[in-house]
């Protein structure tokens, strides 16, 4: 995500600028399953996720609140019925 939008031609036709060229030559040659090669890669990778680590957040848990329902209770004598209290 941070090479696509700060390094190389930008989507205005400028170009973004990556300072240090051994960590771009990392970045190159980078191999997920070969991670040790590539320490550079990976703490610049840390190092951005911490500087944009409200998109790394894990999302809250969903507080709910209990519903207190209340159901009323009826008393029957003959044709007329009554609220029991």
């Amino acid at each position: 995500m941070y090479i696509n939008k700060h390094v190389g031609l930008l989507e205005d036709g400028t170009y973004g600028t990556m300072y240090f060229n051994d960590t771009l030559q990392d970045w190159a040659k980078f191999d997920i399953n070969k991670r040790t090669k590539h320490d550079a890669s990976i703490s610049s990778g840390l190092a951005i996720m911490a500087c944009h680590k409200d998109l790394y957040r894990p999302v809250a848990a969903m507080q709910k609140r209990k519903l207190n329902l209340h159901f009323a209770k009826y008393k029957q004598n003959g044709f007329n019925s009554e609220i029991i209290k």
